[in-house]
């Protein structure tokens, strides 16, 4: 045996004893660090903004006696913000103070969530910051942290905005 060389044994074992070690202080420290049932719960708002939006984009709406969806009505509303605003906010409002419910929470509290809208600028490499165009039924006050789901939709051209749904616990 040459002096200064651990053999292989010992160092196969110290490597197994680590990995070991590393395994317990995930399951101790770090998977403990959140409860399930938060995690559900944050997973459950995500989803239902998700939901929610592309049910919002896809629903019919009366514009000038024609049905369109509301990513039309976005985009007549991009095109002539004057004649389509109001349409668009009192519309967006009715459909989302509707979607409004109560649920029951993990411990067993009730809890209202609501959705919000908000239409901004697509963020460019130019501008990397979204500029909020419009934003449609904004809560007083936020309970529980907000998630939000969005998408691009196409407006004009080259144009695109952002449309997101938000959805929060609120008192």
């Amino acid at each position: 045996m040459k002096k200064g060389i651990v053999p292989l044994w010992i160092s196969l074992f110290f490597s197994f004893l680590a990995v070991a070690l590393l395994i317990v202080f995930y399951f101790i420290f770090l998977r403990g660090s959140r409860a399930p049932a938060s995690i559900a719960i944050e997973e459950s708002h995500s989803a239902l903004a998700n939901n929610m939006l592309i049910s919002y984009l896809n629903t019919p709406v009366a514009v000038q006696g024609e049905a369109v969806t509301f990513a039309d009505l976005i985009r007549l509303w991009h095109n002539d913000k004057n004649k389509y605003e109001s349409l668009l906010q009192s519309a967006t409002s009715a459909l989302l103070s509707k979607s409004a419910f109560a649920s029951v929470d993990a411990d067993g509290k009730a809890a209202k969530f609501e959705f919000w809208l908000e239409i901004s600028k697509t963020p460019t490499s130019q501008s990397p910051y979204p500029k909020s165009l419009l934003a449609i039924n904004l809560p007083r006050s936020v309970k529980v942290g907000a998630k939000k789901a969005s998408t691009i939709i196409a407006v004009s051209g080259s144009e695109t905005v952002t449309v997101t749904m938000w959805c929060a616990g609120v008192e």
